[in-house]
């Protein structure tokens, strides 16, 4: 079963929505790769670099989010 966005994921912050839109075209993306071709290691590794990647802009856009978000309740 392949994952699809849909609306109801959504979190209400476009550049989020936007990130997880990214993840999981990239997952099905890697799933079509390791379908056809099996558990090649490149696949694999190609995969573990881009969730690496997508997680530290993830996380780091998030956390400017908050602090901006906590700024105005202080």
């Amino acid at each position: 079963m392949a994952m699809q966005w849909t609306p109801d994921l959504s979190v209400g912050i476009k550049e989020i929505d936007d990130q997880h839109k990214e993840l999981i075209a990239d997952f099905t993306k890697f799933r079509t790769e390791f379908n056809e071709a099996g558990a090649k290691l490149s696949i694999v590794l190609g995969l573990n670099t881009k969730l690496v990647n997508w997680l530290k802009i993830h996380i780091c856009g998030t956390d400017k989010q908050l602090g901006a978000f906590l700024k105005t309740k202080v």
